[in-house]
């Protein structure tokens, strides 16, 4: 889970917003050259996107994976039906347009 601890115009200038009760959501804004300062609690294996939801953004690259415990997602089955969506997913996208950029 992501806690926003603090959000602002300019620079951040140290201080945490609520500590003991931070804001819990998974959506945040971030003010025309502001900041958000983020916490996150290492606890649940995989790969998280963190992104802009602007597709111009998301295309030109505003966007990074965070990879959270990467020994255990090794450990993790895979079910055989994300194998089947992969493959219909692939079929599907090569009977259509070239994607040019993330399709968000």
């Amino acid at each position: 889970m992501t806690f926003s601890q603090a959000e602002g115009d300019g620079n951040w200038d140290g201080q945490i917003v609520r500590p003991s009760n931070p804001q819990r959501r998974d959506i945040q804004q971030v003010r025309p050259n502001g900041y958000m300062v983020w916490q996150v609690n290492a606890d649940n294996p995989g790969t998280w996107p963190f992104h802009c939801h602007i597709a111009w953004h998301l295309s030109s690259g505003m966007a990074v994976s965070v990879l959270e415990r990467p020994d255990d997602i090794q450990k993790l089955p895979i079910p055989e039906e994300r194998y089947r969506q992969c493959r219909e997913w692939a079929a599907w996208q090569a009977s259509t347009l070239p994607q040019i950029d993330s399709g968000v």
